[in-house]
């Protein structure tokens, strides 16, 4: 049985399936010490053929694999009876929004995000174990007290009453019928006063909705029963988190309909969840004073090398020609010539460092104007690629240190671009009001499939991408890139000014 603090279950057969070696024995010997038997896979089809031949109590799944992605390892285990009740959990250093409504509408229960933290995979890996347990044990619970109703009565009562987890019969109208003593403690009323109230009076009003077309759907029979985490009232005012499971029975006797609902106490859970939140929070904000802090870094190098680096090789071409001037040897003079193109090639390679680092003109002049000083120094001269920048009108303040980061960000997409995209024209989009900033990135190059590429730190298809997109989140600000295939692509960045703070 799993060690430690966690709840005790049964120990599961757990399906790994990550293409990535390391990830895969990590998790293995993570599971393998809390006492779960562990099946590893490092190919979506031999996980696929793992399964169906022996169908696993819960799969952990990679969301980027080779030739076949986590989804559609899922929707095919999904299509097939053997494999379509084992709950799925995907792996994945994925944070769009969409990229999880993708693993929900494939069938998946829930994200466990990359790098993994010890405490999240084992406390998802618990919970939904345990909830597969529940719904198993549910389905076979009223199976057979259904056909026994009448001749066991009496064992079914003493069974109901000693139920780990709380349960009660409700009326299609939310009238309590029957309940046992551990759904009272969880709720926190008596069996008395539950009996004289109704689900709905002790439901949380922002969760009575989605309860409603639940039920609405179990008594149309859309759905033979459905689970939730909700909250519920308790006497004293406070909330307990439960997760409920409800199920629509007919009494044998009378064809009568009842519900039965089974609830888990899950606050714990929840607690942890939250900090979860919190904490991540709390990182979120820490790389944004970490970006403000490398812009200002940024800054400060760029000023010492054009203050002292670039000043003082500037001076001492100066003296050299001053030099070259009073000597007539001719292997001296050209010595002095090839040491002076040396240092002229050093200074020009400063100042390309500098306006890597933090252009001074960007500060002078203006975001818009260093952008199109820029495209114009730097990339029609060097590039085959004609360039356009335009802006709404007269440039608002904008603090410094978002300055530089915009600045930074629309240099990277455009060489993106000379990289990628053999393109020939770009055109830049500065939008600014006094409450947010817009800028396009427009190119006719080759584009490619949006839908496909990953914004994240693995793999080349990223184009750089990632880096970009976690600035301007740090900034409260979003990526987003519009591209398909012979269609040029679109980089759009978009931060609310007002949101940032000096």
């Amino acid at each position: 049985m799993p060690k430690s603090h966690h709840s005790k279950t049964t120990p599961g057969d757990i399906l790994i399936v990550d293409d990535e070696t390391a990830n895969l024995k990590l998790l293995e010997e993570l599971l393998s010490r809390e006492g779960y038997q562990v099946r590893p896979a490092d190919l979506p089809q031999l996980a696929i053929d793992s399964a169906l031949a022996q169908p696993p109590v819960l799969i952990l799944l990679d969301v980027k694999m080779p030739d076949m992605d986590g989804f559609e390892v899922c929707k095919r285990l999904k299509q097939d009876e053997r494999t379509r009740d084992v709950p799925v959990i995907f792996i994945s250093a994925l944070h769009a929004v969409e990229d999880k409504v993708r693993g929900f509408e494939a069938g998946g229960m829930d994200f466990i995000t990359k790098p993994f933290q010890e405490e999240e995979v084992l406390a998802r890996v618990q919970t939904h174990l345990t909830l597969r347990n529940m719904q198993l044990n549910l389905e076979e619970m009223v199976a057979k007290r259904t056909a026994e109703v009448i001749e066991r009565e009496e064992r079914f009562r003493a069974t109901f009453e000693q139920a780990a987890v709380g349960v009660a019969h409700v009326s299609p109208n939310g009238k309590f019928l029957r309940l046992n003593q551990k759904f009272c403690d969880i709720v926190g009323y008596t069996h008395e006063e539950l009996i004289d109230l109704t689900f709905q009076d002790i439901t949380h009003p922002d969760d009575l909705n989605t309860d409603l077309e639940y039920v609405q759907q179990v008594l149309e029979g859309e759905i033979e029963n459905y689970s939730m985490d909700k909250r519920y009232y308790r006497k004293d005012g406070s909330i307990a988190w439960i997760n409920l499971t409800v199920s629509l029975v007919t009494a044998k006797e009378d064809d009568s309909k009842y519900f039965v609902s089974v609830i888990k106490d899950i606050s714990e859970r929840k607690q942890a969840e939250q900090k979860i939140l919190e904490y991540q929070q709390r990182l979120k904000t820490l790389a944004s004073q970490l970006t403000i802090a490398e812009e200002t870094e940024r800054r400060r190098i760029a000023a010492d090398l054009h203050d002292h680096v670039g000043q003082t090789l500037a001076l001492i071409r100066l003296q050299i020609a001053s030099v070259r001037e009073r000597i007539s040897d001719s292997g001296q003079t050209e010595m002095l010539d090839e040491i002076s193109e040396s240092l002229r090639q050093t200074v020009q390679e400063t100042r390309d460092l500098i306006y890597d680092l933090s252009p001074p003109q960007l500060n002078e002049i203006g975001l818009s104007a260093a952008i199109l000083e820029w495209l114009e120094e730097h990339v029609e001269k060097r590039y085959e690629i004609k360039t356009e920048c335009i802006s709404n009108g007269p440039e608002q303040q904008l603090d410094e240190n978002l300055r530089s980061i915009l600045f930074r960000n629309t240099r990277e997409l455009v060489i993106n671009v000379i990289k990628h995209s053999h393109a020939t024209h770009v055109k830049i989009r500065v939008l600014q009001d006094h409450n947010h900033v817009e800028i396009l990135v427009k190119d006719n190059g080759i584009g490619f499939d949006a839908g496909a590429v990953s914004l994240s730190l693995n793999g080349e298809s990223s184009f750089g991408l990632f880096s970009i997109k976690e600035r301007m989140a740090d900034m409260g600000g979003s990526l987003e890139i519009v591209s398909e295939p012979g269609q040029g692509t679109k980089a759009i960045m978009h931060v609310p000014v007002d949101k940032k703070k000096d």
